[in-house]
């Protein structure tokens, strides 16, 4: 599981949220009753990033260094990521040039916090990842990382083995696989008789 991932995505788009805002008051923008919604558009966005890199990132080999499943998870799904925050970003850069002042100062508050949010990701959260990768390949729980899962003596017995041990288990206890002439059936097969 990786409940440790999912709450230090959280963590990451709720920093780039306070980061963005204090940015962009730093600059100059007022807040506006409008800049209210802004945190659920970027928390939107930021969340759904998070889930594209931990759905790769649960995708690669547990064989691979943690190193290497960081880089591959990156490399598959970092273009994606990169190209829809980059788009999101201009949408908004180009939104904060209208003569509206709502609308600018809306506009600015979501274009400066989404790129806040994509800078946090691109480095907050893929060491957490990293980390994550490292604890997975230590074999540690999540969210408790000093703890390891118990090992198990020969002498206990599992639900998944029916109750008996693995080396004492016959192979006759479970029946042999069925051989299919298709071993996808067609929901439709008059179609592939011949």
């Amino acid at each position: 599981s990786q409940v440790g991932m999912a709450l230090g995505g959280i963590v990451c788009v709720l920093v780039s949220i306070g980061c963005g805002f204090g940015l962009t008051v730093l600059i100059g923008f007022p807040w506006i009753p409008l800049v209210g919604v802004a945190p659920f558009v970027v928390f939107g966005v930021g969340i759904d990033d998070v889930l594209v890199m931990l759905r790769t990132f649960r995708e690669t080999s547990a064989s691979l260094s943690p190193t290497a499943r960081v880089c591959e998870t990156l490399a598959v799904c970092g273009g994606s990521i990169f190209m829809t925050s980059v788009t999101d970003v201009v949408a908004f850069v180009v939104g904060a040039t209208s003569s509206f002042p709502c609308v600018k100062i809306f506009c600015m508050y979501c274009g400066i916090t989404l790129a806040a949010a994509f800078l946090l990701e691109c480095t907050f959260f893929v060491a957490l990842l990293h980390l994550d990768a490292r604890r997975q390949a230590a074999n540690r729980r999540d969210i408790v990382y000093c703890f390891t899962p118990a090992k198990t003596s020969p002498d206990e017995t599992s639900i998944l083995d029916g109750g008996k041990d693995n080396d004492t288990a016959s192979s006759d206890t479970v029946p042999p696989p069925s051989v299919d002439k298709h071993p996808h059936p067609h929901p439709h097969p008059e179609y592939y008789e011949n």
